[in-house]
């Protein structure tokens, strides 16, 4: 995606050694392994008339059953809450695009854990239908930069990347690639006169990057022991036919830190070397001997851990300078929102994020509950829906550093979680991910406008009396009734209809992790008195007590 993450993530096991137990991958990548948000809801009933003025008993009263049932109550804020945006989210927006799932190459430090082969399913491989969705997408949309990046190679589908790059409307459409297909001439001239052809014939004319992802970590695996062969093939094919081709260029995409890129261009007839260095963000422009241009970009390295403990207290320095990296990535390179694309004083636009099974948010923005899908939801839909959503309507105005104030009045846990596993993409999926705290939030937010005087007293008596009365508590009563709920994360993953033992032991373990406001005992206890199946409970439990035994 944005970075190239570094991630000591060889060993995903959850529980212990036990060999199968309590091993996947975490819910952040993996949606599915989170507790389903696709529930048939109740019907929500009000025991008070629409008439009738509540007494602070009766809010109180209210306040306390809807977090009883915090999932409930979101949807109904959902379905009934609409604070219009104060500018229109149009001034030229960017969509990062996952293919696919597949990798061919397999680092170490990836933390996708993308496999080598994989049966395509549009579980994991956008279909061509979605393809053309995105095609549609794109022209519904005003975008700047279409990115096919994220935790696959896109190289793998050659011909739905041939397809996007034919149709597509943007102005630049990047294509970051390891580069496994350059192992040869003769292949890298296929590749590349493919994607040269396909992107001369869009009607639209955006110009083509070809981002070559280069760092210890791919030349180990792809070079063979022949050194930056297969790099210098793509060099080489683009000094032969596309020198000073405007439409059509090389970027090379690395980390700071990193040496393998310097080692390349000794390897060069460099002609001209310019480097830049401005507001965290690095670059340099090369020209060869030859006439070739090309650009090589740098990324912040981030230490990305899903299975960071966070209860170590011999690490609190750590964590403090991963708060520190992330503050300072928002302010000096996303300009304090990671959610927008600026355009200096002109009107801003958005970072689209979609992945490979058609999942599509807003960067950092996007609660968990309310993501939306390139199958169901074409670009006005996306918009619309996210921009009702008050939690991604605070974040888009408001900024992530703000939202994470208020998610800290309550839950500093989520916070901590958000920011030091360190996985961007999936900042508001962890940040969000407790029904409590989207409740909570949720609230808060509409007080904030509410008190911004950007929501007229006629609207809000329209509202049903539920949200009525969570909104006219004051902060420290809606505090205290949020934190003194018994619902708990544990609760949340047993309403799950796809529960297994599986996803229990994953969250026993981040449970112990310090993930969470529980503590692993509470958990059992919760579990043990649960109506859940007893074949998953047993399993559970049984798989647990061995663990422990082990321990001791």
């Amino acid at each position: 995606m944005y970075v190239i993450i570094i991630i000591l993530f060889v060993n995903i096991i959850f529980m212990g050694n036990n060999e199968n137990f309590g091993r996947s991958t975490p819910w952040p990548i993996e949606l599915e392994q989170h507790p389903s948000f696709k529930k048939d809801r109740e019907k929500i009933e009000s025991k008070f008339s629409e008439n009738e003025e509540l007494t602070p008993e009766q809010k109180h009263e209210i306040a306390v059953e809807c977090f009883k049932q915090p999932a409930l109550f979101r949807e109904m804020i959902l379905e009934n809450v609409r604070i219009p945006a104060k500018v229109k989210f149009d001034g030229g927006s960017v969509l990062y695009m996952w293919l696919n799932k597949t990798c061919p190459v397999g680092c170490e430090f990836c933390f996708y854990k993308s496999p080598k082969k994989e049966n395509k399913s549009s579980a994991n491989e956008l279909t061509e239908e979605g393809v053309d969705n995105v095609i549609n997408f794109t022209n519904d949309a005003k975008l700047d930069k279409l990115v096919l990046s994220g935790g696959g190679e896109p190289m793998l589908d050659i011909e739905k990347v041939n397809k996007l790059a034919k149709q597509i409307k943007t102005e630049s459409f990047v294509i970051a690639t390891s580069g496994f297909w350059a192992k040869t001439e003769l292949n890298t001239d296929k590749y590349l006169s493919q994607l040269l052809e396909s992107s001369r014939e869009n009607l639209h004319q955006h110009t083509t990057f070809i981002r070559l992802s280069l760092d210890s970590g791919h030349l180990e695996k792809l070079s063979r022991g022949k050194g930056f062969e297969y790099v210098k093939n793509i060099i080489n094919w683009f000094s032969k036919n596309v020198p000073n081709d405007l439409k059509f260029k090389l970027l090379i995409h690395t980390m700071n830190e990193e040496t393998t890129v310097e080692n390349l261009l000794n390897e060069l007839s460099v002609q001209e070397r310019i480097d830049r260095n401005d507001n965290a963000r690095r670059s340099t422009q090369i020209q060869l001997r030859d006439g070739l241009n090309f650009g090589i970009e740098y990324s912040q390295v981030f230490d990305s851990n899903p299975l960071i403990d966070l209860k170590d207290e011999n690490k609190e320095t750590y964590h403090d300078e991963i708060f520190r990296e992330f503050t300072d990535y928002l302010t000096y390179r996303r300009g304090g929102n990671m959610s927008l694309q600026f355009h200096g004083k002109n009107p801003k636009g958005l970072y689209f994020l979609l992945t490979y099974d058609g999942t599509t948010t807003i960067w950092g923005a996007t609660p968990p509950d309310n993501e939306t899908s390139i199958y169901k939801d074409d670009y006005q839909k996306t918009v619309e829906k996210n921009l009702n959503d008050i939690l991604t309507l605070g974040s888009l105005e408001k900024g992530p550093l703000y939202m994470q104030d208020i998610v800290s009045e309550i839950n500093s846990n989520a916070v901590s979680r958000a920011v030091c596993i360190g996985l961007r993409d999936f900042y508001s999926r962890l940040l969000w991910e407790e029904d409590t705290t989207r409740l909570y939030v949720s609230i808060r937010v509409v007080q904030e406008y509410i008190n911004e005087g950007r929501v007229e007293k006629e609207t809000i008596d329209k509202w049903p009396k539920q949200i009525q009365a969570l909104v006219s508590l004051d902060k420290e009563t809606l505090k205290s009734i949020c934190m003194e709920s018994s619902y708990t994360i544990v609760d949340q993953y047993l309403t799950d209809p796809q529960l297994s033992a599986e996803k229990l032991a994953t969250l026993y373990n981040l449970v112990n992790l310090g993930h969470y406001v529980i503590t692993p005992e509470k958990m059992i206890e919760i579990v043990s008195n649960s109506k859940i199946d007893s074949k998953i409970k047993q399993d559970f439990l049984k798989n647990i007590t061995k663990i422990k035994n082990d321990k001791e």
